[in-house]
């Protein structure tokens, strides 16, 4: 084994800190694992997030020094944000009953996101690192068709950041739990479980290393 380790930064909200595995292992620490396995090398885990961040939190976050010479060092990112906002909006939308809180809050949460991969990307390029970026888009614990609908859309527009840069790479784990909503999330009905943070990994993992 290639004894050179990878530094490996996990960026995100509660579903990075492991919410929902119940003190198992979570998506993060199995990525670390398979990734491992698949390159022979070790692979050395740390986690910046934060329970209940959204994604304009965390873009203000990101400018913290400590997190900036940890985004130079890293060889692989993966962030988990959008949910949520998405979530929060669906709360408001439900007391207002207006349908434009979820696309405005869409819109806005996918230019953070775009403007985090955009300062980690310069970050980086700064001290002529590149790493592996892989952002996990959301899945929908809400059973209601307008709630679908916004997470699809807002994928959707997700996926456009893959033509920032060739090492960014969306994440599908939409479609890995759609269906499957109460094999794959928790008892509080909003965070992955075991078997969810499973299939996180693995989908993670597919994309590459």
């Amino acid at each position: 084994m290639n004894r050179i380790p990878l530094f490996y930064l996990a960026l995100g909200d509660s579903i990075t800190i492991g919410k929902g595995s119940w003190y198992s292992i979570d998506f993060t620490q199995l990525y670390s694992r398979l990734t491992e396995q698949t390159v022979a090398r070790p692979v050395f885990p740390k986690k910046l997030a934060k329970n209940g961040a959204t994604s304009e939190e965390f873009k203000w976050w990101m400018n913290r020094h400590d997190i900036m010479l940890d985004i130079e060092q890293a060889d692989i990112i993966t962030i988990t944000l959008g949910g949520n906002d998405l979530r929060l909006a669906w709360k408001m939308f439900l007391r207002m009953r207006d349908e434009h809180v979820l696309w405005y809050t869409l819109s806005i949460a996918v230019q953070n996101i775009a403007d985090i991969v955009k300062h980690i990307l310069w970050t980086q390029n700064q001290v002529g690192k590149t790493c592996l970026l892989r952002i996990v888009n959301v899945y929908n614990p809400v059973q209601h068709p307008l709630a679908d609908e916004v997470a699809q859309r807002f994928n959707e527009q997700l996926t456009r950041l893959e033509e920032i840069e060739s090492g960014v790479k969306i994440v599908d784990v939409y479609h890995r739990f759609r269906g499957m909503e109460r094999k794959l999330i928790s008892i509080d009905g909003f965070h992955p479980n075991k078997r969810g943070h499973f299939e996180i990994a693995h989908a993670v993992h597919q994309i590459g290393c």
